[in-house]
Parts: C-alpha cells; sequence; structure tokens
C-alpha cells in the first residue's frame, strides 16, 4: 500500500511539474492577426497597448542561401545598400527621423530583415517609410553610394574578426566544413574581402529587381496600434506594389553530411575550437530535441570545465534553418597547446550522452530555460531575439505563426531517452573541427 502511494506521489509531482510548464507555455501566446493583400504581401499584426512604441518590420523571403558562387557576401552588402525610404520628400523624412527611436537590418540565411521603431504616434510613417523602400528607382543606386556601404561592410567585416562566432574567414570556413561547400548554405554571410571590393551598382540594382517583391515579403507591425487604423494605412501604402508572381522553392536537396579539419591564425585574445554537425531543417521534431540537448551541453560543459578553458557551450552554434541545420560544440582556452585535450574533452561530453543519456532534472532544466528564452523574446517588440521573430519564422518556414507555441509543448513532452536517441542519430559521425590560433 506504502509503495504505491509513493508512486502515485511521483507521478503527481511529475505531473504537476508538466502542467506547470503548460501553464507557462500557454502565457506566452501573442495576440496576432495575419492576412495577405492582393498582391500577395503576407502582413501580421501584433497590437499590445502595454507597450509606449511601435515595431514595423519588414523581411524579404531572400538571404545568403540565394547567392552565386563568386559572390559571397553579396546578400549582406546589398543589405546595407538597399535603397532607403522617403529619400524624395525632405519633410516627411524629417517628420519619420522625429518620431523613429531605432532602426537595423540583418541578413540570414533564409532571409533578410527591415526593422524600425517609433513612438506610437508615428504609425503611419513608419509604415511609408517601409513601403517606400519597394518603390525605389534603381537609378539612385550610384557608384558614390556603393563605395560608402562598401566601406561599411569592409569595416564591419574588420571588427567581426575578433568574433570566433561570425568573424568572416573563420564562418566561410565552418559553414562549408557543416554544410558542403557546393550547399546554398555552406558558406558564410559575409564572403571574403575580395569579393566584397567587386561587388557593383549593377549588381545592387539586379538583386533589388529580383528580390523586392510584395508576394517574396512578410510585413510586422508590433506594439502600441490600433489594427483597423493599421489596415487602413497598409492598404493604402502596400497595395499598389508589385508582385513577381514567381512561385518560390519550397525545397532544396538534403545537405549531405560534411566535415574537415582546418587551423586558422586569428586575431582573437585566446584560440577557440568549434566542432559542427549539419542537422534536419527547422521544422523537424528532431530540432525539438537538439536544442533541449545544447541546453544541456551548456550545463555539462561549463560545470565541468578545466582550468586552461575560458569559456565553452553549444547554444551557439544550434542554427536550423529552413532546409538544414546546424549543431555544435565549442570552448575558448588560454593555452593553444591544450587544442587536442580540448577537442577530446568537448568530444567525450556529447559521446557520454549518446551512450549513458540526461538526467531527468538536467531535461527539466533545459525545458524551463528554453521557455525562458522565448519568455524574453515576447517581451521585445521587435528584431533580433524578438516577438517578430517567434512569428516571422513560424509564419515563413511553417505557415503558422504559433508554431513556437507548438514546439514548446512538444518540447515539454520529450523524455531522457528522445535526446539521447537524436544525439545518436545526427551526432554519432565525425563533426567539422576548427581551430582558431590566437597570434597573442
Amino acid at each position: 500500500m506504502k509503495k504505491s502511494i509513493y508512486i502515485w506521489l511521483i507521478l503527481l509531482f511529475n505531473g504537476n511539474i508538466s502542467q506547470g510548464q503548460r501553464s507557462l507555455i500557454d502565457s506566452m501566446a501573442l495576440r496576432w492577426e495575419k492576412f495577405t493583400l492582393k498582391n500577395g504581401l503576407q502582413v501580421i499584426l501584433q497590437p499590445d497597448l502595454t507597450q509606449s512604441e511601435v515595431a514595423v518590420e519588414f523581411w524579404i523571403h531572400t538571404g545568403t542561401r540565394d547567392e552565386e558562387m563568386g559572390k559571397f557576401g553579396f546578400a549582406h552588402f546589398f543589405e546595407h545598400a538597399t535603397p532607403y525610404g522617403l529619400t524624395k520628400d525632405t519633410v516627411l523624412l524629417n517628420d519619420f527621423r522625429s518620431v523613429r527611436t531605432n532602426g537595423n537590418a540583418q541578413t540570414r540565411k533564409d532571409y533578410t530583415r527591415y526593422y524600425v521603431q517609433a513612438k506610437a504616434s508615428g504609425l503611419a510613417l513608419a509604415l511609408k517609410y517601409a513601403a517606400d523602400r519597394f518603390k525605389a528607382d534603381t537609378s539612385s543606386i550610384t557608384d558614390t553610394l556603393i563605395e560608402r556601404h562598401r566601406r561599411n561592410v569592409l569595416n564591419e567585416m574588420n571588427r567581426q574578426e575578433t568574433n570566433p562566432f561570425f568573424s568572416p574567414g573563420a564562418s566561410q570556413i565552418r559553414e562549408a566544413m557543416t554544410f558542403g561547400k557546393d550547399y546554398p548554405y555552406g558558406h558564410g554571410s559575409y564572403g571574403s574581402i575580395k569579393e566584397n571590393e567587386k561587388f557593383t551598382k549593377e549588381d545592387v540594382r539586379k538583386w533589388y529587381t529580383l528580390h523586392f517583391f510584395s508576394d517574396n515579403a512578410i510585413l510586422f507591425v508590433v506594439g502600441n496600434f490600433d489594427p483597423q487604423v493599421a489596415k487602413s494605412i497598409i492598404e493604402k501604402e502596400f497595395s499598389g506594389l508589385n508582385a513577381s508572381g514567381k512561385s518560390r522553392k519550397e525545397s532544396y536537396s538534403i545537405a549531405e553530411a560534411s566535415s574537415g579539419s582546418f587551423t586558422l591564425p586569428s586575431e582573437l585574445k585566446s584560440s577557440f575550437l568549434s566542432i559542427t554537425w549539419k542537422t534536419p531543417s527547422w521544422k523537424s521534431t528532431d530540432n525539438d530535441r537538439l536544442q533541449l540537448l545544447a541546453k544541456i551541453l551548456d550545463n555539462r560543459l561549463s560545470r565541468d570545465s578545466t582550468a586552461s578553458i575560458l569559456g565553452s557551450g553549444s547554444s551557439r552554434f544550434f542554427n536550423p534553418y529552413e532546409w538544414a541545420g546546424q549543431f555544435g560544440v565549442f570552448a575558448s582556452f588560454s593555452s593553444a597547446a591544450d587544442s587536442d585535450n580540448i577537442e577530446t574533452y568537448l568530444l567525450e561530453h556529447v559521446n557520454n550522452i549518446m551512450a549513458m543519456g540526461v538526467s531527468e532534472d538536467e531535461l527539466r532544466g533545459a525545458k524551463l530555460k528554453v521557455i525562458n528564452d522565448v519568455k524574453e523574446m515576447t517581451n521585445n517588440l521587435g528584431f533580433i531575439g524578438s516577438r517578430t521573430e517567434l512569428l516571422g519564422e513560424g509564419e515563413l518556414f511553417a505557415n503558422d505563426p504559433d508554431y513556437y507555441l507548438r514546439r514548446l509543448r512538444r518540447q515539454s513532452k520529450l523524455r531522457p531517452t528522445d535526446i539521447q536517441s537524436t544525439a545518436a542519430k545526427w551526432l554519432k559521425r565525425k563533426g567539422g573541427r576548427l581551430l582558431l590560433l590566437s597570434k597573442n
């Protein structure tokens, strides 16, 4: 009798934990509305009157994967050189600048995004500015402008050489090792200095003409605004945009598993080793498990690190994309002579999970970390690490802005054996090893 009660209490405790996680997940549901204009422009509205500002962001379903061999880095270069809005109306432009509080852009493998944030009173101006970027006269893209943007891009590339995750040279090799150099994801976002030095105004004009169409875009309005007012403005400003009429490629051939071993001198203050593997596409349920595995490895690596290790983890290299994904482990360390030991240390942690699995406590902690990450994103209006990203990738890759909730609900039901079997499925082969040796 006592044994039966004990088992019942354990099941009740585990059930309460799962129910608590489910309640927390449900509390993160974002209230949104989606519609599509006749020209194919997809629109997601996410009103939140608790905010004081409004974010307007649009994504072009074009990224580094669309670049041609020999022109790697061009999507990023174009992001810098994309024509601005309201350039022919100085009064409106100044009015827009007076209400804008933030703005930025980002190039990713599957899309390019453009973001502005403004005072709530600036909704109409922010939408007009965004729409105007689709109406550019490409003759305004001049040699002078290209050279100005080139200087900015090259300066950014030079700054990133001290970043082990995004340095142009390192990311170029790492992506090729992960996906294969001939796969659309098999190169870094910056390309080389030599490639960036050759981009011309004709290249920028052509890219704009090929990709800046209403049916290749998603528009987001997030924050303090009236949905009916926003719809009226969007209809006025965006309904006249041209559609390409082209069908998007829904999938690509599966990336072949690649690997290799490279050593590069670097400008880093310490040496850095990464090992990466190719993993499945963004929608794969295996990615639910790999995300949790990355969190578990973050904890194990930070807990068990040696004196030589300055930092280590996994989540920074968990990158699922539309057609394939990347998983990795990494460590920065003080003594270059320790590189072989560091590699052994990283692989031992991966192999140990494949052989021995993970504990219930580890998995529960990983689930809570993922939930907290999403919770933090729901607090941000727009751009990187925001509710826009949650809704947008769900819409872009799965035609479902609530996909992030469905993923969290699936993750809440996973067991330790699920993590172990998925690790064995994707990480048993040799990964791509990149060693960045500090000159310091």
